[in-house]
């Protein structure tokens, strides 16, 4: 299945090792097989644990500046690759756990 990018549609990426981390980014321009993205900011929740936090969920965007989009294209499998890691849909209703002990 792939995804149906959008203006305003909030993307998530997982990665890390040996600990898990989430970054959020915000389609600001969708054209053709290119988007433009946005990092948006993260509200962090309780700690949950040694090490462990609850990621409550990404910061709105209220404003950006040109040199803070990041051009990427959507890859024949239909997703978006940062650094080796693909992109998802963000879920408002899934927990994000991020795990800090490595």
């Amino acid at each position: 299945m792939t995804i149906e990018y959008k203006r305003g549609m909030i993307l998530v990426q997982s990665f890390g090792y040996n600990m898990t981390l989430y970054n959020f980014y915000q389609v600001v321009r969708v054209s053709g097989k290119a988007v433009d993205l946005v990092e948006l900011e993260r509200e962090l929740g309780e700690s949950i644990g040694f090490l462990r936090w609850k990621v409550l969920k990404p910061k709105k965007l209220t404003d950006y500046k040109p040199q803070d989009i990041i051009k990427k294209r959507i890859n024949k499998y239909g997703y978006i690759c940062i650094n080796g890691h693909n992109l998802y849909e963000y879920n408002p209703n899934e927990r994000y756990e991020e795990d800090h002990a490595d």
